[in-house]
C-alpha cells in the first residue's frame, strides 16, 4: 500500500469515527417497536356460535353430548363455562390427557376454523405497520390454523406464536416474553393488541402498552372500559397510529 493510500485510508476512517460519534445517540434511539396482534377477533372474525358449535361436536365424539347440551342448552350459558384454557374447558367437560387433547383439537379446528376468515382490511394495515415496526401474532389457538388464516401477509409477520409454542395461556404473559426475548425488546417499546380480557391483562402482567379493538368479542362498552386497556380501537383504519 503506497503512503497516498495509506494516509487517504487513514483519512477516511478518522472521518466515519467523527460522524459516528456525531450521531451515535440518534442512532441508537433509532429502536423498532414490536406490535403483538391477537388473532381470533382481532385480524380474523370471531363466533361464540362457531365455538358452541365446535364444543357440542367434541362432546359428541366423546359420548358426553346428552350431559353437555343439559348443563349448555345456549350460548349465553355455554360462555359462563368457557375460559380461555383449552385445557381446562376440555376437563369440565370430563376430557382428559393428550391424546384426547388433539382428538378434541383436530375437531375443534375442523368445525370451528372453516367458518372463519381474515378480515379484508388486515393486509393493508399489516403491511403499513410493518414498514417502520416488528409485527407479531400470540394466540391462545394453533399455530398452524394461525398460519393458514394469516399466509397472504405472512411476509409482514415475523413471528405466529400459538398455543403449542408456550406453558401457559394468556392471560399469562409468557408468550409476550417470548416476542420480547426473540427481538430484544424492552416493554416500553412493545404493545398488545387484543380484544378479551385474556389479551389486555397478558400485557398489563408482561408490563406492555395494551389496546382493546371494538370489533372482538368483548362487545359491550362497560366490558371495555372495566378491562382498562390503554387505548381502545374502534376502526382499523387507527391502527397504525396508535403506538
Amino acid at each position: 500500500m503506497t503512503c497516498e493510500l495509506l494516509s487517504w485510508y487513514i483519512a477516511l476512517l478518522d472521518k466515519v469515527k467523527k460522524r459516528y460519534l456525531k450521531n451515535k445517540h440518534r442512532w441508537r434511539n433509532v429502536v423498532k417497536k414490536v406490535w403483538i396482534f391477537d388473532c381470533d377477533g382481532v385480524l380474523r372474525n370471531f363466533s361464540w356460535h362457531g365455538v358452541y358449535r365446535a364444543y357440542i361436536e367434541i362432546a359428541r365424539h366423546f359420548g358426553c353430548y346428552e350431559s353437555f347440551v343439559q348443563k349448555y342448552p345456549d350460548i349465553i350459558s355455554f360462555r359462563g363455562m368457557c375460559s380461555h384454557d383449552w385445557h381446562k374447558n376440555l376437563a369440565v367437560m370430563g376430557i382428559h390427557g393428550e391424546k384426547n387433547a388433539g382428538i378434541a383439537n383436530d375437531i375443534f379446528t375442523r368445525v370451528y376454523f372453516s367458518q372463519v376468515h381474515m378480515f379484508t382490511w388486515v393486509p393493508d394495515i399489516i403491511a403499513q405497520i410493518a414498514q417502520k415496526h416488528i409485527v407479531a401474532v400470540f394466540s391462545n389457538s394453533s399455530e398452524k390454523s394461525v398460519h393458514k388464516s394469516l399466509q397472504n401477509v405472512r411476509e409482514y409477520v415475523a413471528m405466529i406464536l400459538g398455543h403449542e409454542q408456550v406453558t401457559h395461556l394468556k392471560p399469562s404473559p409468557e408468550g409476550i416474553y417470548c416476542i420480547m426475548k426473540r427481538f430484544a425488546s424492552d416493554a416500553k417499546d412493545v404493545i398488545m393488541i387484543g380484544d378479551s380480557d385474556a389479551d389486555i391483562l397478558s400485557g398489563k402482567n408482561a408490563g406492555v402498552k395494551t389496546a382493546l379493538v371494538e370489533w372482538g368479542a368483548t362487545d359491550t362498552e362497560k366490558e371495555q372500559v372495566a378491562l382498562g386497556a390503554d387505548v381502545i380501537v374502534r376502526d382499523p383504519k387507527e391502527l397504525p397510529y396508535i403506538f
